[in-house]
């Protein structure tokens, strides 16, 4: 279980699957170590503070941002391109591509993008989904028609 940030809308939902399974495995910015060891003490809690591969093909990309903590998530396709996906994007859109960037070419990104104002880093994806708390949205469909998805709860994608 990856939790992006502390934030309830990224992680109040850990309660309910605590609760009918605490043997889990849950990935937290290091930042919130202590806060989810707490709360979930009968699970493994790992602290992730840099890049890291926790399972083939996966990787975090650790604790990132100044003012509040954040990671992404980049899953490795079989055609060996990279899908991200982020929770707000509260570190930027830039710096977690250019670090999804240095594993393999990014086909897509998903999530929310929050406070992003500048969208020419998504400029070489094939697909672009938004949702959450992404502002903005017109602009991002207008420069990018073709690529954007308006994603939801739920949605399945296949890659």
């Amino acid at each position: 279980m990856n939790i992006s940030h502390n934030h309830i809308e990224h992680s109040g939902g850990l309660n309910d699957l605590y609760n009918k399974n605490n043997n889990l495995e849950i990935y937290v910015p290091k930042e919130n170590l202590n806060l989810f060891r707490k709360k979930y003490s009968k699970s493994i809690v790992y602290a992730v503070s840099e890049l890291q591969e926790i399972d083939k093909n996966i990787y975090l990309t650790g604790q990132l941002g100044t003012y509040l903590k954040e990671q992404a998530l980049f899953l490795k396709t079989q055609s060996n391109e990279l899908i991200v996906i982020v929770g707000c994007c509260h570190p930027g859109l830039e710096e977690i591509i250019s670090i999804g960037k240095n594993i393999a070419n990014i086909k897509g990104i998903f999530g929310g993008f929050h406070n992003q104002r500048n969208f020419s880093c998504l400029s070489e994806m094939k697909i672009i989904g938004a949702c959450h708390c992404t502002q903005h949205l017109d602009l991002i469909k207008k420069r990018f028609p073709e690529e954007f998805r308006e994603i939801h709860v739920g949605d399945s994608l296949h890659f």
